[in-house]
């Protein structure tokens, strides 16, 4: 070996430098990677029918949030069956099944996270099926509850960032007639996926 020559098999800084850079800058991943993409949801004025009737479905939103902002993020159904995902009185919540109130019962599933200190930028997934649903941010699941109902969401069209018709009863008192209801901060992704739901549920 060569004086100043590294032994063979030895990297040298810059590679040990790049090796850890791409380690460090590697990319979560979500529990929606891998699925097959029903739809993106767009926020503006248009309405889906993607989760209409669904007895199984995922759907990832990539979301601004803090606990003071509030508004729905996303909806399918209605007050009879319907699915949404909403921020309330710094918590976000997602709740599916039977849509008549609010809170977990044994035909409907409420789960939540509350949202640290600060502005922030969130991978929001939900996952669920007629028997259970999970809830993940940013990849990691925070909440998961059992329940029994006929179907995940009801026949009504869903929305990005308001109601499109009409939404569960929940927390936040929101509904279609509500400005209240359209979400105050920045929604950049939503992708839904119909019939398919991660190995938690």
């Amino acid at each position: 070996m060569l004086f100043g020559q590294e032994p063979t098999g030895v990297r040298s800084f810059g590679d040990r430098y790049a090796a850890f850079r791409a380690f460090t800058l590697t990319a979560p991943a979500y529990v929606t990677d891998g699925m097959t993409l029903t739809r993106e949801w767009l926020v503006g004025t248009t309405s889906y029918f993607d989760l209409s009737d669904i007895t199984a479905a995922s759907a990832r939103v990539d979301v601004t949030a803090s606990p003071t902002d509030t508004g729905v993020i996303m909806e399918a159904g209605g007050t009879f069956i319907g699915l949404v995902m909403y921020v309330y009185n710094g918590v976000m919540y997602f709740q599916c099944g039977e849509g008549s109130a609010f809170g977990s019962s044994s035909g409907r599933a409420e789960l939540s996270y509350t949202l640290p200190v600060g502005e922030d930028d969130y991978v929001f997934e939900w996952s669920a099926d007629v028997s259970n649903a999970v809830l993940y941010v940013n990849g990691l699941k925070v909440s998961e509850q059992t329940f029994t109902f006929q179907t995940v969401a009801g026949g009504d069209a869903g929305a990005v960032g308001r109601i499109a018709l009409d939404t569960p009863i929940n927390r936040g008192g929101f509904v279609s007639t509500h400005s209240a209801s359209i979400y105050t901060n920045t929604i950049t992704k939503c992708l839904t996926f119909r019939g398919q739901v991660t190995t938690d549920v």
